[in-house]
């Protein structure tokens, strides 16, 4: 509690008089809020979780227009790839299949060809 000119407040009331009080406040308030601060996988700058989501990437611009996130997540999944020759031939085959699915779905029934695939098809 504190007084002021008209009475008391309940409200809280901190007296900080020098910057690293203001840090470690504002970091123990982002704690028992549940708020939790993170590196970047790809900058190694710090970011907060907003939510209860894993986050791996921030949201920060990263050498142009894209973000951590963007060219994060791309990034690492093409470095896995590139380890696993079986993973490399599944995306390869699924590409060829939803290909002739993407295709077959701007047609009419009539237009199919052989090779067209119905989405039906395409999940069986």
């Amino acid at each position: 509690m504190h007084q002021d000119g008209e009475g008391v407040s309940l409200m809280p009331y901190y007296l900080i008089e020098y910057l690293d009080e203001m840090l470690f406040f504002e970091f123990t308030e982002m704690l028992k809020n549940g708020q939790y601060v993170k590196p970047c996988k790809l900058c190694g700058r710090y970011f907060v979780l907003t939510d209860k989501r894993k986050r791996d990437f921030c949201d920060r611009l990263y050498k142009g227009k894209r973000t951590c996130k963007q060219v994060g997540a791309k990034l690492f999944f093409e470095k896995g790839i590139e380890a696993d020759t079986f993973l490399q031939q599944y995306l390869t085959e699924y590409n060829k299949v939803y290909s002739r699915r993407y295709r077959a779905a701007e047609k009419y029934a009539e237009e199919h060809s052989g090779r067209d695939l119905t989405g039906e098809q395409f999940k069986a």
